[in-house]
């Protein structure tokens, strides 16, 4: 094991699920949930607590638990969650241990891993009400496509939002309650997210998709070979809805390009991406938020498990205060990119701070991943140098399991 006792920091750079919503898949990926600053830690609930409270040097933390996990008796009320700054919808932070080996059962190889997610990107929809008569079209004239490809969540939002048009159209409420048209139409996603959240949305239910295809895609290469095999059945041209975002990568349509495939894309552009308003100041928090700890078993606690036997002492500055004069800035050990569009809004404030130093690897205080292939070409590209891990599909589980190998590979060269 390498010399270093505290958590490992990971820094998400992706807008992190509500507490409204339940726990973040992205961060129980690492691990089971833990209490920093907190002599019996709830290793065993097994989630997130979406928001992690905030230490301080005079008080312990006060924990938030799942409903089913109700948390330790302490002198303390708990606190509003939602009035902290760590835990509203963009930005959270939370600890968690893992076994790094294989040996599950080896209590000197768990770790603490302290994970952040907060956005560089925010989205907004766009030509909604374009997207809404193309769908009525379909059931008032018959004009059908042949498949509709979605590739994000935010065109999700998109469908769903013209779709709840559609349904508040009086003049087609007996349409919608004979047609088959679109919940009969293929759907082409990447990942399983974007299926999830496609067939999952709450639309009238002759809108809503039953025919899924791309949960294993993993890019945009991947879902266009797919695509391309389905279209090979029809001896027409397979004309389908392709939903995009203004800052769209050409990756599916110059594979389905190259593959000669029997399919003409109708593309409409359903959101946009902008700048996060609050990325640099959430640097900056971090920066700050980041635990200068000391960490390691402290003795049998009666009734709990060998690897609830942690404590934490965290230094926590007040965040509405400016940085003192020479003190040094903490910095996460991960990076984690999930595009290169959300890279390349990063990347100057990321390279200012010296997190990351493009064409000299050697220099960086972070290591770097990627929810895929598509973002480590952009980090090749754009740095001059390959990340340091890549997950093999675009899941919280694919993440997880690049960055522990990475690190046992280091540590065993």
């Amino acid at each position: 094991m390498p010399g270093r006792a505290g958590p490992i920091t990971v820094l998400l750079l992706r807008q992190p699920v509500s507490m409204l919503e339940g726990t973040d898949a992205y961060h129980d990926a690492f691990g089971s949930f833990c209490l920093p600053s907190f002599a019996v830690s709830a290793l065993d609930s097994g989630s997130s607590a979406s928001g992690t409270p905030i230490a301080n040097d005079l008080e312990p933390l006060r924990a938030a638990h799942s409903p089913s996990h109700p948390p330790p008796s302490t002198p303390h009320n708990l606190e509003d969650l939602s009035s902290s700054p760590m835990n509203n919808k963009g930005y959270l932070m939370t600890h968690h241990m893992a076994n790094l080996h294989d040996d599950e059962s080896a209590d000197a190889d768990d770790r603490e891993f302290c994970i952040t997610s907060f956005p560089i990107l925010s989205h907004g929809t766009r030509h909604v009400d374009i997207l809404a008569q193309k769908i009525r079209n379909a059931l008032q004239e018959g004009e059908v496509y042949d498949g509709v490809v979605i590739t994000s969540q935010r065109a999700v939002q998109a469908w769903q939002e013209a779709c709840s048009l559609v349904s508040a159209d009086v003049v087609l409420q007996q349409t919608l309650r004979m047609s088959k048209q679109w919940s009969q139409t293929p759907f082409y996603v990447v990942g399983p997210a974007t299926d999830k959240s496609l067939r999952q949305i709450p639309v009238h239910p002759a809108l809503r998709p039953k025919i899924v295809f791309g949960e294993q895609a993993g890019n945009a290469k991947g879902l266009a070979h797919e695509m391309a095999f389905h279209a090979s059945r029809s001896p027409s041209v397979q004309k389908m809805l392709y939903l995009v975002g203004d800052k769209r990568q050409p990756m599916l349509r110059d594979t389905l390009e190259a593959l000669h495939a029997n399919i003409e894309l109708d593309e409409l552009m359903v959101y946009i991406t902008e700048k996060d308003p609050n990325f640099k100041s959430n640097c900056g928090l971090l920066a700050r938020d980041l635990p200068q700890h000391i960490s390691g078993n402290v003795g049998s606690v009666q009734g709990h498990s060998p690897r609830s036997r942690m404590i934490h002492t965290l230094k926590m500055t007040d965040r509405s205060l400016p940085a003192t004069e020479g003190e040094q800035e903490i910095h996460p050990d991960w990076v984690v990119f999930f595009s290169p569009s959300g890279g390349d809004y990063a990347l100057p404030e990321l390279t200012r701070r010296g997190w990351l130093t493009p064409n000299d690897p050697a220099k960086n205080l972070c290591k770097i991943a990627c929810i895929g292939q598509t973002t480590a070409t952009w980090v090749n590209n754009t740095l001059g140098y390959a990340p340091d891990a890549i997950a093999a599909r675009p899941t919280p589980e694919a993440l997880r399991n690049a960055i522990v190998n990475q690190m046992r590979n280091h540590w065993v060269s």
